[in-house]
């Protein structure tokens, strides 16, 4: 029985750093925000009633929102603290599941770009863009079925011509024509 293929892991987090540190950057500040507006939002709901506070042998009454503002605001930074980190972690994740495909895609689209039509991209299977690689690589593949088959004509023509020695202009552009191909092309 074969062996599975161990499936392959990304070991570097940070694929795309700008494109990441942005994306968490915008999620904690949305974390930010939200703590700041919910501590607003207490303080202000709370701040026309009346609460009795006994300290140091001392009945004290005071407006709500001022008995209760130290401990909303220790909860909530601490709380900010919490959840940043965890955001920072999520957010880390969720950002290396699309900027580590489309890093890969990119590298690949390079290769392809300079001309070797064998480059097949590889994803992983969870990846989110593999119908997209799938798309490259058909088009790819169709590339190359046509490149070949134009060099392969360009081939015969150039033996036919060499063959009947009477086009030795015609057969030396030829072999220009497939030169260029070759140059530009891995085929």
């Amino acid at each position: 029985m074969p062996a599975k293929p161990t499936p392959s892991r990304r070991r570097q987090y940070f694929v795309s750093k700008g494109f990441q540190g942005a994306f968490i950057f915008k999620f904690c500040l949305v974390v930010f925000f939200g703590t700041v507006a919910s501590t607003l939002l207490t303080l202000y709901f709370s701040c026309n009633s009346l609460t009795s506070d006994f300290s140091h042998s001392r009945l004290i009454i005071k407006c709500t929102s001022q008995a209760i503002m130290p401990s909303v605001l220790m909860t909530n930074f601490i709380i900010l603290g919490l959840v940043t980190v965890a955001v920072i972690v999520l957010t880390l994740f969720a950002s290396h599941k699309i900027a580590g495909p489309l890093f890969r895609l990119n590298k690949e689209l390079e290769d392809i770009a300079e001309g070797d039509l064998t480059k097949v991209v590889k994803l992983r299977s969870k990846d989110q863009i593999t119908v997209l690689a799938q798309s490259i690589n058909s088009m790819a593949g169709q590339l190359h079925a046509k490149v070949s088959d134009i060099r392969d004509s360009v081939e015969q023509l150039s033996q036919i011509l060499e063959n009947e020695d009477k086009g030795g202009e015609w057969a030396g552009k030829l072999e220009d024509v497939k030169r260029k191909i070759d140059t530009h092309f891995k085929l």
